[in-house]
């Protein structure tokens, strides 16, 4: 993929071995898990000769610095260092790459630190599930201020899907929803299908899911009451019932305010 410095982290080659090995740890991988997963996802790399070179001497960096360097990985990149690799810098550089293999080279010898834990990240798991009706007010002290500002506003749960914005393959659950709204409370949920979606694209009905992840999400959490479940009206004229937006939690208010300000 090539460098755009001498370092031993100055490639993208680099930069995805460390953030594909971190990643597998945070999932909860063993370190022989983790090492396997990283070798084998980024096997492409292997085939390149400079690719190879940056995939080897980071990774052994990578795992020395988790306590987790293995002899033959350590015996790897000592043979890159020794055998060097002037053949990929231009003059000004050779003084800067021989630098930075020294110091890999001294670091590698030198012990190695304890075996660091790493805590493995929890998924999120949504507690809602399809069908579910939350309430919601507006939270926003500007939203607040508007002609709508003490509306009521339903949160329809329409599906539960897997969205990972921490980590590939980690399998954070998040909503995506539908919003409907009213000038005075329900009193009961079958009232629902009398009230208008907020859509997410001007007046185009097939456009009002929004699918909500992680900033803010723990907030909305606290914000809303849950109601009971209820199978609500979908609009018939949907062409593509897949379609949807993307939004942080706490957007909530914008794309109920930009709806409502353009009506």
């Amino acid at each position: 993929m090539g460098a755009w410095g001498p370092g031993i982290f100055s490639s993208d080659t680099a930069l995805d071995v460390r953030e594909t090995y971190v990643e597998k740890l945070k999932m909860g991988a063993s370190d022989e898990e983790a090492l396997t997963y990283v070798t084998s996802k980024l096997s492409d790399y292997l085939e390149d000769e400079e690719d190879a070179i940056d995939f080897w001497l980071c990774l052994s960096s990578i795992l020395f610095d988790y306590g987790r360097l293995t002899d033959d990985i350590k015996d790897k990149a000592l043979q890159i260092i020794e055998k060097g690799d002037e053949f990929r810098w231009e003059s000004y550089d050779l003084k800067k790459r021989a630098k930075a293999l020294a110091e890999l080279k001294a670091k590698l010898l030198s012990k190695q630190p304890e075996r660091k834990t790493v805590k493995a990240l929890k998924p999120v798991e949504c507690k809602f599930k399809p069908g579910d009706v939350l309430l919601y007010r507006l939270q926003s002290e500007e939203c607040r201020q508007k002609a709508y500002g003490d509306w009521y506003f339903y949160i329809l749960i329409d599906e539960v899907a897997v969205f990972d914005t921490r980590i590939e393959g980690l399998g954070d659950k998040y909503p995506i929803i539908c919003i409907k709204y009213s000038d005075h409370e329900l009193k009961s949920l079958s009232e629902l299908d009398g009230c208008e979606f907020v859509r997410t694209q001007g007046n185009r009905l097939n456009e009002h899911r929004i699918q909500l992840y992680r900033d803010g999400y723990r907030d909305f959490i606290k914000q809303v009451k849950y109601l009971g479940n209820y199978e609500f009206k979908r609009p018939e004229n949907v062409y593509d019932e897949q379609v949807f937006i993307m939004r942080p939690a706490r957007e909530i208010d914008g794309v109920i305010c930009q709806y409502l300000d353009a009506k």
